[in-house]
């Protein structure tokens, strides 16, 4: 696939205000500059990953090219070769299997522990009264034995003091914890992530030494898991195995122009009805991707209908997500009740010169992540804004997360290798035996 452009953009300023970070430009100057990363002639060149995991996949699969073995047979000009069994030996795809369902069989469970502080006093308060019954377990007893009244209702204790942080562990859970440990089990099986998705991404861990998902929220569909694929994966620079040092991440998408109008539509986007404007972006995929070539095609727009003869053409859709810091300006204002408010103001706000009542403006720097949809090869941008129901950290509320969880345990300066990659020379070497054994056998043959 050659999408390549020869333009290199620059990113924006990220510490820019919110009023420009929300606009459209702002949007398409980060897509660009992205694009120009991965589309053109960089180090970090979107081809050239693609082509490395697609020689690895090959060779996972059992399915690499055999013309370089041929000519590794043949220096001599022999011809005795083109009689020779070609198909490769399943060598690689054995070990795949082998690791990929080792891995995929040890089944781990959810365990959610609730941290807020009025969790954390409900437990403390459990685990004192705890303490308390088994100090005073043989009152409990004796109560038992002679007035037949069972003080703990059948509760089982633990033997000693030293087992109840055990008991606890193990038996106490809070209706949050077991309700939250309830929808992360079902969110995994809307998204089929269980039967699909995790061992999709185990084997590409060992095949292409990259592991991918996408968590989204829905407003319709609610959470969504979804696999991405190491091959339309772009990131910017990173040293971190797990890439959460990075400030953009992205993965490309093929959409039918049909599907491209209705996503745009529904943001609004002004091009999405515009003839011109898709009959532009089809243009430049015509005859790529399985497209017909343009000239084959009635461009004419069936008003009966409501569609165009190129709603089926596929379209490289870039969708990504930038990191930015937000300054947040916040006002403590006085009232005439001698009563304090505490509230967020609008970007370039700045208080009354001479104010009736005491104020005092703080300000505060959070990360924030952007998103959008980028048609690459244009200036077409939509959905771009500040993605809603961000993850934050627990611990620093000023720091996000990506939507994008990334595992690469071979990742060093920017370059990636796998399992599959270092099988790939003894597997050579194997082919070729298998190969020189059949040529010996064919040479050794009396003619006639």
């Amino acid at each position: 696939m050659n999408i390549a452009n020869k333009k290199l953009g620059t990113f924006p300023n990220p510490l820019a205000p919110r009023s420009e970070k929300k606009t459209s430009q702002f949007g398409l100057k980060v897509a660009q500059a992205i694009e120009g990363e991965w589309f053109s002639n960089q180090k970090m060149n979107f081809d050239h990953r693609q082509t490395q995991f697609q020689e690895w996949r090959s060779y996972a699969y059992g399915r690499q090219n055999v013309d370089r073995y041929k000519q590794r047979l043949n220096p001599t000009g022999d011809s005795s070769y083109y009689n020779l069994d070609w198909s490769p030996l399943a060598i690689v795809p054995k070990f795949v299997k082998t690791v990929l369902f080792s891995i995929y069989d040890n089944e781990f469970d959810i365990e959610v522990k609730a941290i807020d502080p009025l969790a954390l006093s409900a437990r403390e308060e459990y685990k004192n009264e705890l303490v308390g019954k088994i100090m005073n377990k043989d009152f409990f007893d004796k109560m038992k034995e002679k007035y037949g009244v069972d003080m703990l209702q059948g509760q089982e204790l633990p033997e000693s003091l030293e087992e109840v942080d055990l008991h606890m562990n193990l038996n106490f859970k809070q209706s949050v914890e077991i309700a939250a440990e309830i929808a992360i089990r079902y969110a995994f099986k809307l998204n089929d992530y269980d039967d699909q998705t995790k061992k999709q991404v185990i084997e590409d861990i060992i095949v292409c030494g990259m592991g991918i998902v996408r968590d989204n929220t829905d407003p319709t569909e609610g959470v969504q898991i979804s696999y991405v694929d190491p091959e339309y994966f772009v990131h910017s620079a990173s040293k971190k195995k797990d890439l959460t040092d990075v400030f953009y991440m992205g993965h490309l998408d093929f959409m039918p122009i049909a599907e491209l109008r209705k996503q745009a539509k529904s943001y609004d986007a002004e091009w999405a009805d515009d003839f011109d404007a898709l009959d532009k972006i089809a243009q430049q995929y015509a005859g790529q991707y399985g497209n017909p070539t343009f000239g084959a095609i009635d461009r004419s727009y069936n008003n009966s209908l409501g569609y165009y003869p190129y709603d089926n053409f596929l379209i490289p859709v870039l969708k990504f997500e930038y990191l930015a810091s937000d300054a947040r300006t916040f006002e403590y204002k006085e009232n005439r009740y001698g009563n304090y408010t505490f509230k967020e103001k609008e970007d370039g706000y700045k208080p009354p010169k001479n104010p009736r009542y005491k104020r005092e403006q703080y300000e505060d720097k959070y990360k924030e992540i952007y998103k959008g949809c980028f048609i690459l090869r244009t200036k077409y941008v939509y959905g771009w804004g500040r993605k809603e129901n961000q993850v934050r950290n627990p611990d620093n509320a000023r720091d996000v997360k990506f939507g994008y969880t990334i595992y690469a345990p071979e990742y060093y300066k920017e370059q990636l290798s796998s399992l599959v990659a270092k099988m790939i020379p003894s597997a050579d070497a194997i082919q070729l035996s298998y190969l020189k054994m059949q040529q010996a056998l064919a040479n050794a043959a009396p003619d006639g």
